[in-house]
């Protein structure tokens, strides 16, 4: 962990981080902080008070970020809505990225610790119930030009699972709602109705839709810690959020890769 150091808000105005990294609980929080620096010229990273949120002000690769925990899911007054628009705002960050952890699609095709990046987030939660037929009313988001970009051409991403096993990173649809699911049925009838997505998470439509009315650039990465198949443990969630950091910061140390943000 880094050393850390308490500052007003006031005096952290000389810092404007570029990139503001969201997580949902506290094992992806310290696995991002594992791999935060100070700020160039200082000693420790930056806890700041910004109003509602605790933010973490430092360097994630060459990128200067500011880290910030919302609670789980999108709804709600501690959300991930709610904090990345107060996020933005505060900081005037140029884009926000979602790390963590996820549930995967296919066990036999999918591996624990992959990492899943959103080319959309895909809101399953709005559905019109009808006595014959049900009718799908989310939104789909589609993720920022520049990360996606960024995150479809990483090359030279090395990250190994305990066994030694290289984990990789796939693209595609993410679902996401306010449901922690662990449910084989629900699964099932979720990827029936959107067989295209490659897993699912919790706060990817909020981070989506408050960076895209705030007009930032937006992904979620998150590797694979279970199946949501009625199996869910917590076995391999620090894992898991390791992989995801790793891969968010090997984005981050790419040198002119966010210029045009």
């Amino acid at each position: 962990m880094p050393s850390l150091r308490t500052v007003t808000h006031d005096e952290s105005k000389s810092f404007r981080p570029k990139v503001g990294i969201l997580v949902a609980t506290e094992v992806e929080r310290q696995a991002v902080l594992k791999k935060m620096r100070p700020p160039k010229n200082k000693r420790a990273v930056l806890q700041v008070y910004s109003g509602n949120n605790t933010c973490f002000v430092g360097r994630l690769g060459i990128t200067d970020i500011v880290l910030c925990m919302t609670a789980m899911g999108s709804i709600g007054r501690d959300s991930s809505m709610m904090v990345t628009a107060e996020m933005i705002e505060s900081w005037e960050l140029a884009a926000v990225i979602m790390a963590g952890i996820a549930f995967g699609k296919d066990a036999t095709k999918q591996e624990i610790g992959s990492v899943l990046v959103s080319d959309r987030i895909i809101s399953y939660e709005p559905e019109r119930l009808g006595v014959s037929v049900n009718q799908d009313r989310g939104s789909e988001h589609m993720a920022g030009t520049v990360l996606l970009n960024r995150f479809r051409n990483v090359v030279g991403w090395d990250f190994c699972a305990p066994s030694g096993r290289q984990c990789g990173f796939q693209a595609g649809p993410i679902l996401s709602g306010e449901k922690l699911v662990d449910h084989p049925e629900f699964k099932r009838t979720l990827f029936e109705r959107y067989p295209t997505a490659i897993g699912g998470e919790m706060e990817g439509a909020g981070v989506a839709a408050a960076a895209e009315r705030k007009g930032r650039e937006w992904i979620v990465a998150k590797a694979i810690c279970d199946w949501g198949d009625g199996t869910k443990t917590k076995d391999h969630q620090e894992f898991a959020a390791a992989a995801s950091v790793s891969l968010v910061e090997h984005v981050l140390n790419q040198v002119g890769a966010l210029d045009s943000l």
